[in-house]
């Protein structure tokens, strides 16, 4: 398999982090909560999702954040040692935070978005592949099950090359934009009637470096339990995560 990182020697403490193709799912401003379908036969579509009644499932607002997830990744529903809850079955899923910070002036959009924006700033248009750069991730507990929501900025972004961590990310988009997204989904079901979500991990986000430990390991389960062929060679700094998909990845 590729790896998204040289081995541990003195020249890693100056190789630039490793990216991760993102397939937008749900572009920001929208509501329809779209995904691939992974168990629609082998081109895994994107579909809207639905709920335990059979009707179109959406957020309860406009995301402000481009939505998406990780090919070739799998959140193995064996138990989590340090939360104790299964994963959830599913990819991991990206929180990209591009439009966050504008890219002209360099300035946050506090909260996601600011004066003379919306929450579409930054949109990328579903079914795009994406080269992310991890910031951090969070430990979403959601139904019982673990439900890793990894926040990264696209690779193409100016303020990419800046920004190494959350508390990064914080500082350039402005305070309480992390907290924000906690509070959105630790309530977003309970419009339909489901009860509040828990987190793992003390709440906070994990560092990036933790994060990719858990994209590495989604990756690492994905081809352990047979769900696809093997990664291809990346380019350098870019794990080679292949969709079984309609979308055709940088890397192929």
């Amino acid at each position: 398999p590729a790896t998204a990182a040289p081995p541990p020697s003195a020249a890693a403490a100056t190789a630039p982090p490793p990216l991760f193709n993102m397939v937008v799912e749900v572009p920001a401003g929208t509501t329809p909560k779209v995904e691939v379908a992974t168990g629609e036969g082998p081109l895994n579509p994107l579909a809207q999702d639905t709920t335990a009644a059979g009707a179109p499932r959406s957020f309860p607002a406009p995301l402000w954040f481009n939505y998406g997830m990780l090919p070739k990744t799998w959140e193995s529903p064996s138990i989590d040692a340090e939360t104790g809850a299964p994963g959830d079955g599913d990819p991991v899923d990206v929180v990209e935070v591009g439009g966050w910070i504008d890219e002209v002036t360099g300035k946050g959009n506090v909260g996601g978005w600011g004066a003379g924006s919306s929450p579409a700033s930054g949109a990328l248009p579903a079914g795009a592949v994406v080269p992310v750069k991890v910031l951090g991730a969070l430990a979403l507990i959601d139904g019982g099950e673990l439900d890793w929501k990894v926040l990264a900025i696209r690779a193409s972004h100016p303020a990419a090359a800046a920004l190494s961590s959350v508390v990064d990310l914080e500082a350039a988009a402005g305070p309480g934009c992390v907290d924000r997204l906690v509070a959105f989904y630790t309530d977003y079901k309970l419009a339909e009637g489901k009860p509040r979500n828990a987190w793992g991990r003390g709440g906070g986000p994990v560092s990036a470096a933790e994060a990719v430990a858990v994209i590495e390991g989604a990756a690492a389960a994905y081809e352990e339990a047979g769900l696809g062929p093997p990664s291809v060679t990346a380019p350098p700094g870019l794990l080679a995560l292949r969709a079984r998909s309609r979308v055709v990845l940088p890397t192929e």
